[in-house]
């Protein structure tokens, strides 16, 4: 029998080979109006319909942003720079794209924390981003970056000599050793890296197993104070392509546990790892009190941080000035406003209580005069 594809999908075929040997092997897509029925049933396989997301985000250098997407895009609205908007007064001057990858171009980036915005990119289906995605990153000075100790690692153990333990004993792929790995199937698999207390965390480097053989892993990273709330600050991302290591920066956060979770791979159903490193800052000695005026507006990072359910939030201004102080969830709806008032010069600090919200990240946001200045924050329950 012969059935007509009348709306322009592929078939895909379904249920047991025919004995005889007539029809195609189950799952094969026909692309022709006419496909073979044999002993199947075909059924149409619909449209992508499921928009392209922002996974993370971070600088190459202070003045390359690469943005990772869910999916493959357009080429003519993913090169459109008036697309992507970064926080901080931060200039786009170029996109340029490369799969679910896209590179911006960009004024130089001080010290501190950013977030892109991303509008109007389709993926190849035309499906267009869902609005205001975004996603948050760092630059770090390089002499407050230090590599942080790992205590232990905790993962499934299959085979004998593939032992989490090996990922920190610092020999990778190319050191002679194919012992010094750790692998575990099927996926997904987790291994977790416990810093014996809790660090400020900003950094992981990761070298995945064969990536000289062209493996590339979608994985997710996750932080956590106690082993039991995770919060993800890198999701969905893709490992680098035929490179030692893949680097992931991110808004440093406080953290004793550091979960990779590998979610699959282009080549099977082995997860695996040779080396893992967690980079972090300097611990830093407070100041003394400054009961002075301040010389500059500042919005300071809010502590605790991860928090529940409160935290403070403290600014300093050095002249009288409107100030707004707000607080943001991810998708940029307002959740609540701490202050808008004039204000005289001095320092602030207001106390913000998140009883009712659900874990995950914040943003808090200071306008005062012409100074505007984000941050992020984290409710870990």
């Amino acid at each position: 029998d012969i059935v007509e594809n009348k709306l322009g999908l592929d078939w895909v075929g379904i249920g047991e080979r025919n004995p005889d040997g007539l029809g195609v092997l189950p799952g094969t897509i026909l692309r022709d109006s006419t496909p073979d029925m044999g002993a199947y049933e075909y059924v149409p396989r619909g449209p992508d319909i499921t928009p392209p997301e922002v996974t993370g985000a971070t600088l190459l250098d202070s003045v390359t942003l690469k943005i990772m997407f869910s999916e493959l895009l357009d080429e003519t609205t993913a090169e459109d720079e008036n697309n992507y908007s970064i926080s901080n007064n931060i200039d786009i001057f170029n996109a340029s794209l490369s799969g679910s990858e896209v590179t911006l171009q960009t004024s130089t980036h001080s010290p501190g924390s950013y977030i892109v915005t991303v509008v109007n990119v389709e993926d190849l289906a035309g499906n267009p981003i869902a609005q205001s995605n975004t996603a948050g990153y760092s630059l770090i000075p390089p002499d407050s970056l230090i590599f942080l100790p790992i205590e232990n690692v905790q993962g499934v153990i299959q085979e004998p000599g593939h032992t989490p333990l090996k990922t920190i004993d610092g020999l990778g792929a190319l050191s002679g050793d194919p012992d010094s790995r750790w692998a575990a199937q099927p996926m997904p698999e987790e291994l977790i890296f416990d810093l014996g207390s809790n660090r400020t965390v900003c950094k992981t480097r990761l070298s995945f197993n064969n990536w000289n053989y062209g493996r590339i892993y979608s994985y997710s990273i996750l932080i956590s104070s106690d082993n039991n709330n995770w919060v993800t600050i890198v999701s969905q991302a893709t490992s680098a392509s035929n490179e030692e290591w893949t680097i992931d920066e991110f808004p440093a956060v406080d953290a004793r546990y550091v979960k990779v979770l590998f979610i699959n791979n282009n080549q099977n159903d082995w997860a695996g790892l040779w080396e893992g490193e967690i980079w972090g800052l300097i611990p830093s000695v407070a100041d003394p009190v400054n009961n002075g005026l301040p010389d500059e507006f500042s919005l300071h990072q809010n502590y605790p941080n991860p928090f529940n359910p409160s935290t403070t939030i403290g600014f300093g201004i050095p002249k009288e000035s409107n100030v707004n102080l707000s607080i943001y969830n991810m998708l940029g709806e307002l959740v609540l406003t701490l202050a808008n008032e004039q204000k005289k010069p001095g320092y602030y600090e207001y106390k913000f209580e998140a009883s009712n919200l659900a874990s995950g990240i914040y943003l808090y946001r200071i306008n005062a005069g012409s100074f505007v200045k984000t941050r992020k924050m984290i409710l870990l329950r």
